[in-house]
């Protein structure tokens, strides 16, 4: 809640930890996390390089097919985790 907070000026009203996986092409332990906030408007931090909101088809088209990223949308999104290899 506070790196929501800090990083995207935005107060998470919930949070809640999915899933952990490591990543060994680039040698990354991500975290999954969904959190709900009521407010679309982000001031970002200087941590923040870009950002942008998606309806859920358009993330789907957006995000980098085969990254990790893409498991962890696609598996919240139809309820089944497949992590690239």
């Amino acid at each position: 809640m506070r790196e929501v907070r800090e990083e995207i000026g935005l107060e998470a009203r919930e949070v809640r930890f999915n899933h952990s996986h490591y990543f060994a092409p680039s040698n990354t332990l991500m975290l999954y996390f969904t959190v709900t906030v009521d407010d679309e408007e982000a001031h970002p931090n200087w941590e923040v390089d870009s950002w942008q909101w998606f309806p859920i088809e358009e993330a789907r088209r957006q995000i980098k097919p085969g990254s990790l990223a893409e498991a962890f949308l696609n598996g919240y999104l139809d309820g089944v985790l497949h992590f690239p290899s």
